[in-house]
Order: C-alpha cells, then structure tokens, then sequence
C-alpha cells in the first residue's frame, strides 16, 4: 500500500483527529496538545498511550518524532518491527515519502500507533481486528 492510498485509508476509518493551523496542529480528544507541535494519542483499545512531536524539517516537511509508546513486551523491538528510526537520542515513524502539513503527520502517527498495538497483541505490524 503506498503512503496515498494508505493515509485515504486511514482517513476513511476516521483515524484523524486533526485540523491543519497556521500556529500548530488543532487537535481534539483524546490527543490533547501539551506543547506546541506535541500531542497525546489513546489507541482505539482505551488503553494504549502514546505521545508524539511534530517537528518541520529545513526541507519544510514534517516529521512525528516518538516520545512515549507502550513497551513491547517481549517482542522485538529492532527498527524493521517497529518501524522507527533513530537518531541524536531521539526516534521518530518510518514513513515512506514525505509529509507536508500537520493534519497529514497527525494522520500517519495515528495508523503508527495503532498497527504498533497490532504488533505488541500479534507479532504483526497490523492494525488489530
């Protein structure tokens, strides 16, 4: 699946709960922002917490920095499973292309949260049925 039909998808399952703004993303429950660019997401299960950054690139693309996810329990937790990156003490979603505006990102971050409870509940980095 590529990133289009991929964000239409999760767009079509009501996985957004964002708006784009001038000053940041607008964002409702249950991801209230903390900071600007910082936003909490609840998995669909009720109980997932996750925490993410958006951050605009020198390329002006936005990348969703990862500051809090629930453990892994004992899966594994290598960069190809989970599909994150890392770098300078920091990780952040591996996406495929590049994300141009906020509402985009907060669409991405929450399809990452969700296949990764997928991942911890199965082993496959999926959304859960």
């Amino acid at each position: 699946m590529n990133l289009f039909e991929l964000l239409v998808s999760a767009i079509a399952a009501g996985m957004t709960h964002a708006a784009r703004a001038e000053d940041g993303p607008v964002v409702s429950p249950p991801a209230p922002i903390r900071r600007r660019g910082t936003f909490d997401y609840l998995g669909e299960d009720g109980r997932s917490h996750f925490m993410f950054h958006l951050a605009r690139r020198s390329d002006r693309s936005v990348r969703v920095y990862i500051l809090k996810h629930p453990s892994y329990g004992g899966r594994s937790e290598g960069v190809h499973e989970t599909h994150r990156l890392f770098g300078n003490d920091r990780e952040w979603i591996c996406w495929t292309g590049d994300l141009w505006n906020t509402a985009d990102a907060l669409v991405v971050a929450a399809e990452w949260a969700e296949r990764t409870c997928g991942y911890i509940e199965t082993g496959r980095f999926e959304r859960r049925r």
